[in-house]
């Protein structure tokens, strides 16, 4: 696999960590005095500069991150200044009015309008489409899709021109369709389903109402915003609505007639504009699925966990993953009356480090930043630096809300036919 979509980390700080995730502040012992941010620096390569573990960058940076977010503040040309405060290490901006002004062919502009570093240098959208999504039954509902393209063709190629029904407002969409129903590994609730990204589009001259003038002698009261009626016959007045033309810009597999859209996630917008930081609670997690459905993951995959920000989690955060060894029978030795057995529990071996990138309510997906071995799906996830901890299998059993069938349009279809997923 290509590991181009991280062009900056400092490996000196992705070492996994084997103490306390909560533990005192430690800096690296050839961390700079002072550092000028250069371009092409991350938040995360940074951090790693300063300290063993990465994700304690809020603390030498001493910030709140619900009143600070860093990243918007540090720009290449900066410089960072290390200081200490009651014998704590801080850091701080030599001048944090000053903000450069970036040299960028064929012009010059000002970051002055927020941009700050990235936390990591990925590329968002490959990465969103390469990966595994999961959404819930309910953002699937009246979901917008795909009805036609041309040559009345069922796959879609790149600069082909379709049309979609459903989309409420103008701008860039991915195609998806679903490929399975996803539970959680210790409760089995149902979570969502998984998705698989098809596409990515944009929309054309979009044009919320319908594009032909309205008969002004018809009863239009019945009419939604967007219909207008035709003619079956002169006596039978059909409501109508006009397709929305789109323009399809990148694949990541097959586009197919009948795929969903979903609006571009504003994380993909705004880039890794966050702090990475320690959980704020405990976490408790398993790994659900792995980038392109494969069975394990290494250093730069995308995984995701059954936890998001209901339990805590957002982006920034940075979590471990570790591999719980069953316990094992053994032989209890000098023991007279014959051969007396127990079980043993290996504790847990610390697999990876990762964070968080985006975060929804139940759910979250991670870069995998350093690993020892591959990470699988099932996989336990917690807080950085519990290697060898005896973490419990026991979870309690949810019950399941009652589900709407789900049913999938796909392929050669009329409206109103379909195939039960």
């Amino acid at each position: 696999m290509q590991r181009t979509i991280i062009t900056l980390l400092c490996t000196a700080g992705l070492a996994i960590s084997t103490s306390s995730f909560a533990q005192t502040l430690k800096l690296r012992a050839d961390a700079p005095a002072r550092y000028t941010v250069k371009q092409g620096d991350t938040l995360w390569g940074i951090s790693g500069r300063y300290l063993s573990n990465p994700w304690q960058w809020p603390k030498l940076w001493n910030a709140n991150r619900t009143q600070l977010r860093s990243p918007h503040l540090i720009y290449p040309g900066q410089t960072l200044v290390l200081s200490y405060v009651n014998g704590q290490p801080v850091l701080g901006l030599e001048d944090s009015t000053k903000i450069p002004v970036i040299k960028i062919h064929p012009g010059v502009r000002t970051v002055s309008d927020g941009y700050g570093i990235n936390t990591i240098n990925m590329n968002l959208a490959q990465t969103f489409m390469q990966s595994p999504q999961i959404i819930s039954t309910e953002e699937m509902k009246n979901a917008p899709h795909l009805i036609q393209g041309p040559d009345s063709r069922l796959i879609y190629s790149p600069g082909d021109r379709v049309y979609s029904y459903g989309l409420k407002e103008p701008g860039t969409y991915y195609s998806y369709r679903v490929n399975k129903d996803i539970t959680d590994p210790d409760t089995k609730k149902f979570l969502g389903r998984e998705i698989i990204i098809t596409g990515k589009l944009e929309t054309i001259n979009f044009n919320p109402s319908a594009w032909s003038e309205r008969d002004t002698v018809a009863d239009n009261s019945r009419l939604n915003d967007d219909e207008y009626y035709t003619l079956k016959h002169p006596l039978l007045k059909i409501p109508t609505t006009t397709a929305q033309p789109m323009m399809i810009r990148e694949i990541g597999s097959e586009i197919l007639k009948g795929d969903y859209l979903m609006r571009e996630p504003d994380f993909i917008k705004t880039g890794f504009q966050f702090m990475p930081h320690e959980p704020s609670v405990p976490v408790n997690a398993k790994v659900l699925s792995i980038l392109d459905g494969v069975s394990e993951a290494a250093q730069f995959q995308t995984i995701a966990i059954n936890q998001g920000l209901s339990q805590g989690i957002d982006p920034g955060t940075v979590i471990s993953i570790y591999r719980k060894i069953n316990t094992t029978k053994v032989e209890r030795r000098g023991n007279d009356d014959g051969p007396r057995y127990g079980h043993i529990s290996i504790p847990s071996e610390e697999l990876a480090l990762a964070m968080v990138y985006q975060a929804n309510e139940n759910i979250s997906y991670a870069l995998i930043l350093s690993s020892l071995t591959n990470v699988s799906v099932g996989d336990t996830v917690r807080e950085p630096g519990r290697d060898l901890d005896d973490f419990s299998n026991h979870s309690p059993h949810v019950p399941n809300e009652p589900q709407e069938p789900h049913y999938y349009e796909h392929g050669n279809y009329n409206r109103g036919d379909y195939i039960k997923y």
